[in-house]
């Protein structure tokens, strides 16, 4: 995997953008594993609401969105997700431009996305607590 990640990281710096499929589903529902392709660019600047590449003090690479900004840092935290996570600047490798996900392309600077985001921001605690209330009652939610 590390192999992997230096040749996107070389491409990166080379091309000035490189794009690859996601794995994992901590930016659900916008960015579907292993179906989403995300095209990470290397920007001048940052802003709460960029969805940035960075790698986490384990060595693994990340792809989540910044809720926060400090001075040395981002406060970062998946979509689907409620933990956040500090991620020093100095860690940021780049920032996702767009996103294809069944052959439809979506720039991540559009009003239509960034309005979504903001209403699943808002449906998230109630996305969840319909979950909550559908497992006690003994039924699968909508997902599986």
């Amino acid at each position: 995997m590390d192999d992997i990640v230096l040749v996107m990281e070389e491409h990166l710096a080379k091309e000035g953008k490189v794009t690859f499929r996601v794995k994992g589903s901590s930016m659900s529902p916008f960015l579907v594993s292993q179906v989403t392709a995300v095209t990470i660019v290397t920007p001048k600047e940052y802003r709460k609401g960029d969805v940035v590449l960075f790698k986490a003090n384990e060595g693994k690479y990340i792809l989540h969105r910044i809720v926060r900004e400090k001075e040395d840092c981002f406060i970062t935290q998946g979509d689907a997700l409620y933990s956040r996570e500090n991620c020093p600047r100095t860690n940021v490798i780049g920032k996702m431009e767009s996103f294809e996900t069944g052959g439809k392309l979506t720039l991540a600077e559009s009003k239509t996305y960034r309005m979504q985001v903001v209403m699943w921001k808002i449906a998230k605690p109630f996305v969840r607590a319909w979950q909550s209330l559908r497992r006690r009652l003994g039924k699968k939610d909508d997902n599986g």
